[in-house]
């Protein structure tokens, strides 16, 4: 199980993984400042630039659910630089990726 978790992700199965959060709740998907790991939020996140990271502005919100990683290098689109978070169902839609889909 570990090791599915920390797998590296193609495009496709990165995909597969959102669809599968968003489902769950999550919202929004930024890329670690390392570039590695995309990280998805329950509530939209901010970047704390003195922090080198993001975060939710409210930790303590019933809604902010604690956030999920996967690891994938090919989904540039979504990068550190960014300055806001990607909504999944967004970019879900523009990756071919319909709701009803499983």
């Amino acid at each position: 199980m570990v090791k599915e978790y920390v797998r590296l992700k193609n495009r496709m199965d990165t995909l597969k993984e959102l669809k599968k959060y968003f489902d769950r709740g999550f919202r929004y998907v930024v890329r670690d400042l390392e570039g590695e790991w995309l990280v998805l939020f329950s509530l939209k996140p901010k970047r704390y630039m003195d922090l080198e990271a993001w975060g939710y502005v409210n930790e303590d919100d019933p809604k902010a659910r604690p956030c999920q990683i996967i690891r994938n290098l090919d989904i540039t689109e979504i990068n550190w630089k960014s300055r806001n978070a990607v909504l999944i169902e967004d970019f879900l839609k523009n990756n071919g990726i319909a709701e009803s889909e499983e």
